[in-house]
C-alpha cells in the first residue's frame, strides 16, 4: 500500500467516493459505516449525471487543493443509465488525462464503480426490511409489487 510521509505522519491514501445522488450517498455511507469503518473514505454527492465529467474533475481538483496532505484514490460511483449498459457522457479517459495534464500527482488512481441495475433497484431485494424500518403496518405492505427487483432496470 502506498503511504505518504509528511511532518513525521504516515497516512494511508484516502478513498474519495463521488456518488451521483442522494440515494447513492446514503447507500455508500451505510456501506462505509457497516463494512469499511476502519478505512479512510470521503463521500461527495455530484447531484446528478449532467455535466458528469466536469463535476468529477472539479471535485477531484477541489479535494486535492483543500487536502494538500492527502494521497487520493478516486472512485466514481455511478448507475448504469441506459439499456446499452453505459453511463451517458461519462469518459474516464478524459478525466484521467485532465488530472495527468494538470500534474495532480497525489491522485493515485481513478476508477468507476457502476451499479447495474440502478442502486435504487437493489434496495428492493430487502423490501421487507424497508417496510420494517419505515414501520409500515403489515396490512399496508405489498412486497410482491417489488418482485423481482430486476424488473426495475432501465
Amino acid at each position: 500500500m502506498v503511504r505518504e510521509v509528511q511532518r513525521n505522519v504516515v497516512k494511508n491514501p484516502i478513498s474519495l467516493l463521488l456518488v451521483e445522488g442522494q440515494t447513492d450517498e446514503i447507500f455508500y455511507a451505510r456501506v462505509k459505516g457497516t463494512y469499511l469503518s476502519e478505512c479512510r473514505i470521503a463521500i461527495h454527492n455530484l447531484q446528478g449525471l449532467y455535466n458528469i465529467n466536469a463535476k468529477i474533475i472539479n471535485q477531484i481538483v477541489n479535494y486535492a487543493q483543500q487536502h494538500r496532505d492527502e494521497v487520493i484514490r478516486v472512485y466514481c460511483c455511478l448507475d448504469r443509465e441506459s439499456r446499452c449498459g453505459t453511463t451517458p457522457e461519462f469518459d474516464l479517459k478524459r478525466i484521467e488525462k485532465y488530472i495527468k495534464d494538470e500534474s495532480i500527482k497525489r491522485v493515485l488512481s481513478i476508477d468507476m464503480i457502476r451499479a447495474t441495475p440502478h442502486i435504487e433497484s437493489w434496495l428492493f431485494h430487502d423490501i421487507d426490511g424497508i417496510y420494517g424500518f419505515l414501520r409500515v403496518p403489515k396490512s399496508h405492505r405489498k412486497p410482491k409489487t417489488f418482485k423481482p427487483p430486476s424488473k426495475f432496470r432501465l
